[in-house]
């Protein structure tokens, strides 16, 4: 066992590894690694992975895990702004009066 890893007496005489939660599931690793790669193709992968009836269980859920954690499902979407109903003038009436009217057409053609 590596040098730098903190272990303690087992309880039948053998070396167990102390902290940490342990390595990530090997399904959860594969998707990780092809994610900083091209997360196109382990979005699709996790896809298949989820539909795969013959993988444990808690394979499937890694892939579920793994595609809400990308897709944002959870995350709550920003509420629209709503449009100002008033405009402001930057100019006397008159000249506000003005630029707002259209031109009278010239009766000369």
């Amino acid at each position: 066992m590596p040098e730098d890893v903190a272990t303690m007496a087992g309880a039948n005489g053998g070396t167990l590894r102390r902290g940490g939660p342990g390595r990530a599931r090997k399904s959860l690793r594969r998707i990780q690694r092809e994610a900083q790669h091209d997360l196109t193709r382990a979005l699709d992968l996790a896809r298949t992975m989820m539909r795969d009836e013959e993988l444990k269980p808690r394979d499937r859920l890694d892939a579920m895990e793994f595609i809400r954690r990308c897709s944002g499902i959870d995350k709550e979407k920003p509420k629209p702004h709503k449009r100002s109903t008033f405009v402001v003038l930057r100019a006397a009436s008159p000249e506000a009066i003005a630029a707002t009217t259209p031109a009278p057409e010239s009766g000369l053609r």
